[in-house]
């Protein structure tokens, strides 16, 4: 008898178990895009409340989203403290309240999560340049660019521009001398410029300056022993046809160091 109650146990439990992880697989493969049919499934699915209220709090349809959003972001977070996407929901829903303490200690929990929150790291940048610290505007580039491909030609062209300011070398120069994997297709966007829409190099005294910055980051990069690109020293060399020949005798001076076999 005990032995026949024993067998019926087992069963029995690992019907449960086989029954679990068949629902646990369901609420995987909907809870990024039907979260609330995960949840319908598994109500307490952390991943899910974290999806939804993310959803709710990029598309609010009533008032009330942003409230309900901040309720299941606090459970989920409660769930999984490692969710960077329930930090990211209240930050954001604490920033639409007004209280900006609070968004940006969430904000930067969920970057210590993850540098891979898009929203998070742009917003955390935007507050950097507000508050005029550089380096930490620039490691939230940096956290931006190299994990989210499709918005280095947005990001880009803006750390381009900002180089026209010599006070940000140095620390631009600390940054790549760390050799983000994005580096070359940074510098050669820096050495270009802006592009005419002929695909000619701009000229305009806000592009000379941009172009004067770049040469100073290319200095400041060859001394920290970056190897540079043929091709940025040919784009500044062109930018500079007509100009002072002090820029053209500073440009030829980067020769030591190309290295002819970095790509980008």
């Amino acid at each position: 008898m005990k032995w026949v109650v024993f067998r019926s146990f087992v069963v029995v439990s690992a019907v449960t178990i086989a029954l679990y992880s068949l629902l646990d697989g369901v609420v995987a493969i909907d809870r990024q895009t039907r979260p609330e049919l995960a949840l319908g499934i598994i109500g307490y699915d952390a991943p899910a409340q974290a999806q939804l209220a993310s959803r709710m709090q990029l598309k609010p349809d009533t008032a009330t989203d942003g409230a309900t959003a901040m309720s299941l972001a606090k459970m989920a977070l409660r769930r999984e403290p490692g969710s960077a996407t329930a930090a990211r929901v209240i930050g954001f829903v604490k920033l639409a309240d007004g209280d900006v303490r609070g968004a940006l200690q969430a904000l930067n929990y969920a970057h210590e999560l993850t540098r891979r929150d898009l929203a998070a790291e742009l917003w955390l940048v935007e507050y950097a340049v507000q508050r005029g610290d550089a380096r930490k505007a620039l490691n939230h580039m940096d956290a931006a660019a190299s994990t989210n491909v499709e918005i280095r030609p947005t990001l880009f062209p803006i750390m381009a521009s900002a180089i026209a300011d010599p006070r940000l070398a140095p620390p631009m120069t600390d940054m790549l001398a760390r050799k983000p994997q994005w580096l070359y297709e940074f510098l050669l966007r820096a050495a270009q410029g802006n592009l005419t829409p002929e695909g000619g190099f701009e000229r305009s005294p806000s592009s000379t300056a941009q172009a004067k910055g770049a040469l100073l980051l290319f200095e400041m990069l060859g001394k920290r022993g970056v190897p540079l690109q043929q091709q940025l020293i040919d784009a500044l060399n062109i930018r500079f046809a007509d100009q002072d020949p002090d820029l053209k005798r500073r440009t030829a001076a980067l020769a030591p160091f190309v290295a002819p076999s970095v790509e980008s």
